[in-house]
């Protein structure tokens, strides 16, 4: 079985690694937001660095 980690043309349409389909920055969802102003707040961040560290980009 080949499990690599390659993901699917619908992962990134649906916009499951923070990009739109053409590599652009995608728009908080408003669950994500409220996620990542409560994580900002906690770990003392901005809420743009604790956007890109919960969605995994930025690195």
């Amino acid at each position: 079985m080949n499990e690599t980690n390659v993901p699917q043309e619908s992962e990134y349409a649906s916009g499951g690694f923070g990009r739109t389909p053409d590599g652009k920055s995608r728009p908080l969802s408003p669950k994500e937001r409220a996620q990542a102003e409560r994580s900002a707040a906690i770990r003392g961040e901005t809420v743009s660095t604790a956007t890109n560290r919960l969605r995994g980009t930025g690195r």
